[in-house]
């Protein structure tokens, strides 16, 4: 799938990190929507931004106390959740940049959390995920749990490298794949991030093509409900290609 464009809704007053994610993001093929690259004098400011949230594929709102008590924040917000109730897919990526306390209508809506510069690097690579770029090209692997640990959803790729059916591992937990030493660790650290509400990555055992143990980076997140609720994790990782590991 091509690389998704996004639309980078924020308060002036956050403009650095603003800045800091575009360039990022820009990088690695997206194409950023950012006040300052995409509006000339003499252009309608309510036209542009529209124009802009229109023609993105997702609204990325950078939440700090200042971006929430602003007027032009809230306007971006509200017209991309209305293309989002609209559409009926997901438009609104918030971005917890500073704490703060969060809009109603975004409280059941997982964020990534960038408030610690040393998470930085997790939660850019979580939205990178949203928008379909994969680390230094090599394959993306997606599951998601249930918080009794049954397997709610796997990506393709996830799939075949268990050389199974989807049916065959939605409704399993680690216990059918994984001997219970390595099952036990990955229910461990699915319950640490839970009980964290938050982001989380991790170093864990898995196994490439060739079926030899291969030790991966692995980011996790929790999974909210509308109420705010954790109802399960959700796991991103990936299997560097020969010339990633060069």
């Amino acid at each position: 799938m091509n690389p998704k464009s996004i639309f980078i809704s924020h308060n002036w007053k956050d403009k650095a990190f603003a800045k800091r994610l575009a360039n990022d993001l820009k990088i690695r093929g997206v194409h950023v929507w950012i006040d300052e690259g995409e509006i000339q004098i003499g252009d309608s400011l309510i036209e542009k931004i529209r124009e802009g949230i229109d023609q993105m594929d997702f609204l990325a709102v950078v939440l700090s106390p200042h971006s929430v008590e602003s007027e032009w924040v809230k306007r971006e917000v509200d017209v991309a959740m209305n293309q989002e109730i609209e559409g009926k897919r997901v438009k609104v990526l918030p971005l917890l940049y500073k704490d703060c306390k969060l809009p109603g209508f975004l409280k059941g809506k997982l964020y990534a959390d960038f408030r610690a510069d040393d998470d930085y690097q997790t939660a850019l690579t979580l939205l990178l995920a949203r928008l379909n770029i994969q680390p230094n090209g090599g394959q993306l692997f997606i599951f998601r749990k249930a918080n009794n640990g049954k397997f709610l959803y796997v990506n393709e790729a996830f799939v075949k490298a268990f050389g199974k059916n989807l049916v065959d591992i939605v409704g399993k937990s680690d216990e059918d794949f994984f001997s219970s030493k390595i099952a036990r660790t990955y229910r461990a650290t699915d319950k640490e991030v839970m009980k964290a509400r938050s982001a989380r990555a991790y170093f864990e055992l898995q196994k490439d093509a060739k079926g030899d143990n291969l030790v991966v980076h692995v980011i996790k997140h929790p999974i909210f409900d509308t109420a705010g609720n954790v109802t399960g994790v959700e796991g991103i990782y990936w299997i560097p290609t020969q010339k990633d590991e060069d």
